[in-house]
């Protein structure tokens, strides 16, 4: 669903298709950066404490939770709980 017309999602396309390749990657390493900054916000209030296993774990749950299988996402947890704190 959208509410933009045709004509302008076209001229937004054409803007968009001018931006460099590499200016597009920075932007969007500044998106991801600004996303995992506002959820760890989210889950660090959530914990009402300093947590960072579980702050991890729950990143890692937010921005993947569904792109594994169960068994894939258990084994990623499990790898992410002997890593190097945040």
């Amino acid at each position: 669903m959208t509410d933009t017309s045709p004509e302008i999602e076209t001229v937004w396309l054409e803007m968009w298709k001018k931006v460099p390749p590499a200016e597009r990657l920075r932007m969007g390493c500044e998106m991801f950066s600004t996303a995992k900054e506002l959820a760890t916000a989210g889950i660090q209030k959530e914990l009402g404490r300093d947590d960072p296993k579980e702050l991890r774990r729950r990143l890692f749950l937010r921005f993947y939770g569904t792109d594994f299988t169960p068994e894939e996402s258990e084994r990623i947890l499990r790898h992410l709980e002997k890593a190097v704190p945040v």
